[in-house]
Protein backbone atom coordinates (compact mmCIF):
# COMPACT_ATOMS: atom_id res chain seq x y z
CA UNK A 1 0.00 0.00 0.00
CA UNK A 2 0.92 3.34 -0.86
CA UNK A 3 1.65 6.11 2.02
CA UNK A 4 -1.26 8.71 1.83
CA UNK A 5 -2.40 11.35 3.62
CA UNK A 6 -5.20 13.84 3.27
CA UNK A 7 -6.53 17.22 4.74
CA UNK A 8 -8.88 19.55 3.96
CA UNK A 9 -12.73 19.74 3.39
CA UNK A 10 -15.98 18.53 2.51
CA UNK A 11 -19.20 19.02 2.01
CA UNK A 12 -21.22 16.08 1.50
CA UNK A 13 -25.22 16.71 0.60
CA UNK A 14 -27.59 13.22 0.78
CA UNK A 15 -31.09 12.42 0.17
CA UNK A 16 -31.75 11.07 3.81
CA UNK A 17 -32.96 12.93 7.00
CA UNK A 18 -30.25 15.06 8.91
CA UNK A 19 -28.05 12.66 10.07
CA UNK A 20 -27.80 10.52 7.42
CA UNK A 21 -28.70 7.17 8.60
CA UNK A 22 -26.93 4.71 6.43
CA UNK A 23 -23.43 6.34 7.92
CA UNK A 24 -24.79 4.35 11.25
CA UNK A 25 -26.12 0.89 9.71
CA UNK A 26 -29.83 2.28 9.22
CA UNK A 27 -32.31 2.24 6.10
CA UNK A 28 -31.84 4.75 4.19
CA UNK A 29 -34.76 7.74 4.77
CA UNK A 30 -36.69 6.93 1.28
CA UNK A 31 -34.91 3.55 0.51
CA UNK A 32 -31.87 4.40 -1.99
CA UNK A 33 -28.90 6.22 -0.58
CA UNK A 34 -28.39 9.35 -2.66
CA UNK A 35 -25.12 11.89 -2.65
CA UNK A 36 -23.02 14.91 -3.81
CA UNK A 37 -19.53 15.33 -1.87
CA UNK A 38 -17.29 17.98 -2.98
CA UNK A 39 -13.84 17.84 -1.68
CA UNK A 40 -11.11 20.80 -1.13
CA UNK A 41 -7.83 19.08 -0.19
CA UNK A 42 -5.77 22.03 1.77
CA UNK A 43 -2.49 19.42 2.27
CA UNK A 44 -1.93 15.99 1.42
CA UNK A 45 0.29 13.32 -0.78
CA UNK A 46 -0.06 10.15 -2.30
CA UNK A 47 3.40 8.59 -2.04
CA UNK A 48 5.83 11.52 -3.72
CA UNK A 49 2.90 13.13 -5.36
CA UNK A 50 1.59 16.20 -3.63
CA UNK A 51 -1.77 16.61 -3.67
CA UNK A 52 -2.27 20.28 -2.01
CA UNK A 53 -4.80 22.50 -3.42
CA UNK A 54 -6.14 19.62 -5.56
CA UNK A 55 -10.19 19.74 -5.89
CA UNK A 56 -12.47 17.13 -6.93
CA UNK A 57 -16.29 15.71 -6.19
CA UNK A 58 -18.24 12.49 -6.53
CA UNK A 59 -21.42 11.57 -7.21
CA UNK A 60 -23.12 8.19 -5.13
CA UNK A 61 -25.97 5.64 -5.44
CA UNK A 62 -26.97 2.80 -3.33
CA UNK A 63 -29.91 1.16 -4.19
CA UNK A 64 -30.38 0.39 -0.22
CA UNK A 65 -27.92 1.02 2.62
CA UNK A 66 -24.68 1.77 2.15
CA UNK A 67 -23.82 -1.51 4.35
CA UNK A 68 -25.18 -3.58 1.91
CA UNK A 69 -22.51 -2.43 -1.08
CA UNK A 70 -23.92 -2.84 -4.71
CA UNK A 71 -23.14 1.07 -4.99
CA UNK A 72 -22.09 3.43 -8.22
CA UNK A 73 -19.38 6.40 -7.85
CA UNK A 74 -18.59 9.18 -10.66
CA UNK A 75 -15.85 10.72 -9.34
CA UNK A 76 -15.00 14.31 -10.76
CA UNK A 77 -11.61 15.45 -10.34
CA UNK A 78 -10.92 19.48 -11.34
CA UNK A 79 -8.97 19.77 -14.44
CA UNK A 80 -6.58 21.61 -12.70
CA UNK A 81 -4.72 18.70 -11.85
CA UNK A 82 -2.21 16.78 -12.83
CA UNK A 83 -2.10 12.75 -13.93
CA UNK A 84 -0.19 11.88 -11.27
CA UNK A 85 -2.80 13.87 -8.79
CA UNK A 86 -5.66 12.34 -11.01
CA UNK A 87 -4.21 8.49 -10.78
CA UNK A 88 -4.19 8.94 -7.14
CA UNK A 89 -7.25 10.62 -5.68
CA UNK A 90 -8.61 7.66 -8.29
CA UNK A 91 -6.52 5.19 -6.54
CA UNK A 92 -7.84 6.55 -3.31
CA UNK A 93 -11.46 6.91 -3.86
CA UNK A 94 -11.70 3.47 -5.28
CA UNK A 95 -10.09 1.48 -2.45
CA UNK A 96 -7.17 0.58 -3.85
CA UNK A 97 -5.05 1.97 -1.40
CA UNK A 98 -6.92 2.21 1.77
CA UNK A 99 -7.18 -0.47 4.35
CA UNK A 100 -10.63 0.82 6.29
CA UNK A 101 -12.76 0.40 3.02
CA UNK A 102 -16.73 -0.46 3.48
CA UNK A 103 -17.75 -3.59 2.05
CA UNK A 104 -19.09 -3.03 -1.82
CA UNK A 105 -18.49 -2.02 -5.09
CA UNK A 106 -17.48 1.30 -6.93
CA UNK A 107 -17.32 2.03 -10.41
CA UNK A 108 -15.91 4.85 -12.54
CA UNK A 109 -16.99 5.06 -15.86
CA UNK A 110 -18.13 8.55 -17.32
CA UNK A 111 -21.77 7.31 -16.99
CA UNK A 112 -24.61 9.81 -15.54
CA UNK A 113 -26.55 8.91 -12.14
CA UNK A 114 -29.60 10.59 -11.95
CA UNK A 115 -30.18 12.41 -8.56
CA UNK A 116 -32.98 13.95 -7.22
CA UNK A 117 -32.14 15.47 -3.54
CA UNK A 118 -35.84 16.56 -1.73
CA UNK A 119 -35.89 17.08 2.14
CA UNK A 120 -32.03 16.67 2.44
CA UNK A 121 -29.31 17.58 4.62
CA UNK A 122 -26.08 18.71 4.12
CA UNK A 123 -22.79 18.34 6.19
CA UNK A 124 -19.26 20.22 6.63
CA UNK A 125 -16.35 18.07 7.98
CA UNK A 126 -12.63 18.53 8.31
CA UNK A 127 -10.71 15.85 6.02
CA UNK A 128 -7.11 13.73 7.81
CA UNK A 129 -7.00 10.94 6.64
CA UNK A 130 -4.79 8.26 5.62
CA UNK A 131 -4.52 4.98 4.23
CA UNK A 132 -5.24 3.36 7.82
CA UNK A 133 -8.15 5.43 8.43
CA UNK A 134 -8.85 8.98 10.40
CA UNK A 135 -5.26 10.11 11.70
CA UNK A 136 -4.95 11.79 14.99
CA UNK A 137 -5.37 15.31 15.00
CA UNK A 138 -2.38 17.22 15.99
Amino acid sequence: MIDWNIEGQEMANCNCNFGCPCQFGVLPTGGTCEAVVVYDITKGHYGDTSLDGVRAASVYYWPGPIHEGNGQMQLIIDQAASDAQRAALEAIMTGQDTDEMASGTAKTNGGAIDLAFDATHAHFAKLNLTGQGVADAA
